[in-house]
């Protein structure tokens, strides 16, 4: 495989990465679901990059890179998410959410009144998913989007 060619994967990879990652929080259960599976077989292909390719090269040190970024956002992620639920239980407990529906469900099912719980506290719900997804989304989309313009000039990215 000739650099060019080797570039051409990179930058083809940078694109699909930006793709996926960009259509994860379209409000479609299986649009989300399929480009987040698509993202994780990115980020794999990656690893069969690296493999493949000295890591002091651009393809290799573009892999690695993209690798790096894959874990870097799952922490992020999870710290998030930790946020998100802790301030989900501390809106549920100093009683600013609507918690009716779930207390007519005291026969121990759940599941019927779920969704009108949620519908009722749809805002809530909302900005928790924002503040769980959205740093992650945001540090993908920056470091993708800067990693493609460095492979597009043929040089590896910047740690």
């Amino acid at each position: 495989m000739t650099k060019d060619e080797g570039v051409d994967k990179i930058i083809g990879l940078y694109a699909a990465l930006l793709i996926s990652v960009a259509l994860i929080p379209v409000p479609h259960l299986v649009v989300s679901v399929m480009s987040g599976a698509f993202f994780v077989c990115l980020v794999l292909f990656a690893y069969m990059i690296r493999m493949d390719s000295d890591r002091t090269g651009v393809n290799g040190s573009h892999a690695h890179y993209i690798i790096r970024t894959f874990w870097v956002s799952v922490v992020v992620f999870a710290v998030c998410m930790a946020l998100a639920a802790g301030g989900m239980s501390l809106l549920m407990l100093s009683g600013n959410m609507r918690t009716g529906a779930l207390s007519d469900c005291s026969g121990g099912e759940i599941g019927p009144c779920l969704p009108l719980f949620i519908s009722q506290n749809s805002l809530s719900f909302s900005a928790a998913s924002f503040v769980a997804l959205g740093p992650s989304i945001l540090y993908l989309l920056f470091r993708f989007a800067r990693g493609l313009i460095r492979a597009r000039g043929g040089t590896g990215p910047v740690v």
